[in-house]
């Protein structure tokens, strides 16, 4: 059953490192960072994650 995982600095380091893991193990990952272009970079590539950019 997949998961809903939300992660807080999810663009760079650990926290994307972690993102992918979820992923790939088929959980539903949603980003949250400061930087939009880092989040866009981040969730571009061979797994989808959903990315979240923007004060609303």
């Amino acid at each position: 059953m997949a998961r809903n995982v939300v992660i807080s600095g999810g663009g760079t380091g650990i926290g994307l490192a972690a993102a992918r893991a979820f992923a790939e193990s088929g959980d539903r990952v949603l980003l949250l960072g400061r930087r939009a272009e880092v989040l866009e970079k981040a969730g571009v590539g061979d797994v989808c994650l959903r990315v979240r950019t923007g004060p609303d």
